[in-house]
């Protein structure tokens, strides 16, 4: 009668088994297979009214010129006090 008890790995076979296993999860990360989706870029500006809004880069123009304190200081629109 033979026995029922499983029969032990290698340890050569283990480690095969093992290294196969990291080559073909490397090669699948290697040729570009990912979950992950490209999101799209987006920065969070101040708009003139205070409101914290997220724009897409896209819609952003190409020349970049900075500000000056003068433009800084009249560019938000206030909003009128009421007494309470």
């Amino acid at each position: 009668m033979k026995d029922n008890q499983p029969t032990p790995v290698s340890r050569k076979r283990f480690m095969l088994g093992g290294l196969g296993l990291l080559a073909g999860l490397s090669l699948l990360r290697f040729l570009g297979i990912s979950r992950t989706r490209e999101r799209p870029r987006t920065v969070r500006m101040l708009s003139q009214d205070g409101q914290l809004v997220e724009v897409d880069v896209s819609r952003l123009p190409a020349g970049k010129r900075k500000a000056t304190n003068r433009d800084l200081q009249h560019w938000i629109r206030r909003k009128p006090h009421t007494p309470s």
